[in-house]
């Protein structure tokens, strides 16, 4: 009987200590973080970046156990947590737009994957129009997603091009995020 009893204990001690790692896992963090990256700036782009930017600032995304969220100036968009190591993003500002270029991390470089933007103009280059928006003022605000079309080449090692694929999933979880938004409408098919 007193051997039931400590096994009890300490599975009761087990399961408090699983949930005290649980409850301190809410850290903010981005991939290049997590990798180390972040402060040597070993993480360089892969994928050409548009030149005509403002300002470039990378975003570090709030991190929950649930999802990583990515706030912008309409709402937020959300990928899964268990993406946060592979997939980063940078925030754009240019005119009127304002995007999110979302990049997959690989070991000592970055491919950008998709493009997410917001614009009070139509910008057809920007990529498919996913519906609008309103902003602060009530004010429509065109949504815009552009999938990159060569993410993977010949010279990625498979692991690489797994990783790519990956995080290329996260597409539709941030495009579903939207259709959480209450000011945002898809157009009409």
């Amino acid at each position: 009987m007193k051997n039931n009893g400590r096994y009890l204990l300490i599975v009761l001690i087990l399961a408090s200590l699983l949930m005290c790692a649980g409850c301190s896992s809410g850290s903010t963090k981005t991939a290049d973080e997590s990798s180390g990256n972040a402060a040597s700036g070993a993480v360089t782009e892969q994928a050409t970046g548009d030149s005509s930017a403002d300002a470039v600032t990378e975003e570090q995304p709030e991190v929950s156990n649930q999802d990583v969220q990515v706030k912008t100036s309409y709402g937020e968009l959300y990928y899964p947590y268990g993406f946060e190591e592979i997939v980063n993003y940078e925030q754009e500002e240019s005119g009127d737009a304002e995007s999110y270029v979302f990049y997959a991390v690989l070991e000592n470089s970055r491919v950008k994957v998709y493009t997410i933007t917001f614009s009070n103009t139509g910008l057809s280059d920007r990529g498919d129009l996913l519906g609008t928006v309103a902003d602060d003022s009530g004010k429509t605000v065109n949504v815009y997603l552009l999938p990159e079309d060569e993410i993977v080449n010949d010279s990625m090692s498979d692991e690489d091009k797994d990783t790519v694929y990956t995080a290329q999933e996260t597409l539709n979880d941030v495009v579903n995020s939207l259709h959480d938004w209450n000011s945002f409408t898809a157009p009409a098919e």
